[in-house]
């Protein structure tokens, strides 16, 4: 016998997946308000949209007949067997809320159609924060669930069957709310209906979306040169990063995720860049030359006094000199503004462009470590150089250079 109560909702849910998508194949029909909630979701997004406990995919299928992008998962595998033999055309798969299998910012809508009803309270903040992970910047969560004062249902019976032993969770919108800002939310709209047959119990829906956060709520810290401003990266560097990414150079000897697309550029900006600055471990600046986006320097691991420095430069604006002047900046905030007394610099043995700007901002090349990284096609040589606070910057000899 299962024992969880998530094997108790998909051995409940596999028993009764083909009546309960016969009892429910039409029931958007004859709810307005439900319709109403779904076509502005549509309306508003323009990325996919993932119907998250999509039992046997109505909703998923009533978004794509309106031109969204719209897959589901679902915890019972029944229910996903279903859902694909009636709307062929639409991805689903097994899966879970706290789980969903998908990239950082790679959905632009979730819909949680009466999929959090089997999620006890203490399990929310995890499937919450999941789907704030899973959302873009300009992401849409549509919730819909039976309200009540947080208590739970033992469920013997129904869809037709006798022999079932599962939980319902009635949640309080209350605690929903409260959920959803804790995690980075905006609730736009928070409605609540008397119970309207076939539902016993009074209704809830939210409709939240991600929290913008501005610029200048992020403590990052900025430095001008004779050509440079260095700042930390927003949203509107995303398309300029998303195409410096496709840069062969770039994919071979930085670890990017290969393909790149756009979604892996927003995660990197909200999640690592602003993040890093947020937490201080990590400190990462675009290099802005002339309006235009030109690279990345940043410090990385910053703890004992010391740091990793990295760097890359966009395709079309390489040969400008801009790297060892951003790079000199920032040894200058490192040593001066941090109290750092030493950074240290690696690359991939071979990636003679990195290692020449390290040598002209004063790096001293300290030799190779034999298979110290994981590259494209296995364990890779590393370079390695640092530079300490009490070093002059006049660039030294290095071997792997010079000979």
């Amino acid at each position: 016998m299962p024992q969880t109560h998530r094997e108790r909702t998909r051995a409940a849910y596999d028993r009764v997946a083909v009546d309960y998508a016969e009892l429910l194949e039409n029931e958007l029909t004859a709810r307005p308000l439900h319709r109403y909630l779904l076509d502005d979701l549509a309306a508003r997004v323009s990325g996919p949209v993932l119907d998250a406990g999509c039992g046997p995919g109505r909703v998923a299928r009533y978004l794509a007949d309106r031109g969204v992008t719209a897959s589901g998962i679902d915890l019972s595998p029944a229910m996903v067997a279903e859902a694909k033999r009636r709307n062929p055309g639409i991805d689903f798969r097994v899966g879970a809320l706290d789980e969903l299998g998908v990239a950082d910012g790679s959905l632009d809508g979730i819909v949680a159609w009466y999929s959090i009803i089997h999620t006890p309270e203490s399990e929310l903040s995890s499937v919450i924060a999941e789907f704030r992970r899973a959302l873009s910047p300009s992401g849409i969560l549509l919730i819909a669930f039976q309200a009540g004062a947080s208590q739970s249902v033992t469920i013997s019976s129904a869809y037709g069957h006798d022999d079932l032993d599962y939980v319902a969770y009635r949640h309080s919108p209350d605690a929903i709310v409260s959920a959803l800002e804790a995690a980075g939310f905006t609730v736009e709209l928070r409605a609540e209906t008397a119970p309207e047959p076939p539902e016993r119990t009074a209704q809830a829906y939210l409709v939240a979306s991600v929290a913008r956060t501005r610029v200048d709520d992020v403590p990052d810290e900025r430095i001008s040169t004779s050509r440079l401003l260095l700042r930390c990266p927003t949203l509107d560097d995303v398309d300029a990063i998303t195409a410096a990414c496709q840069d062969p150079e770039i994919q071979r000897r930085v670890p990017v995720p290969v393909p790149y697309r756009h979604e892996h550029a927003v995660a990197y900006v909200t999640s690592f860049c602003e993040d890093g600055w947020r937490t201080g471990e990590r400190l990462t600046w675009a290099l802005e030359a002339d309006g235009a986006f030109a690279g990345v320097v940043g410090l990385d691991a910053i703890e004992h006094g010391s740091s990793n420095l990295g760097f890359w430069m966009a395709p079309d604006q390489r040969g400008h000199g801009y790297l060892s002047e951003a790079v000199a900046a920032v040894l200058d905030y490192a040593f001066g503004t941090l109290n750092l007394e030493r950074v240290e610099w690696r690359c991939y043995a071979g990636n003679h462009g990195s290692a020449r700007v390290a040598q002209r901002t004063g790096f001293r090349f300290e030799g190779i470590r034999r298979s110290a990284s994981l590259g494209r096609v296995g364990r890779e040589d590393d370079w390695v150089g640092s530079i300490l606070a009490t070093d002059d910057r006049v660039p030294q000899p290095w071997a792997v250079l010079d000979t």
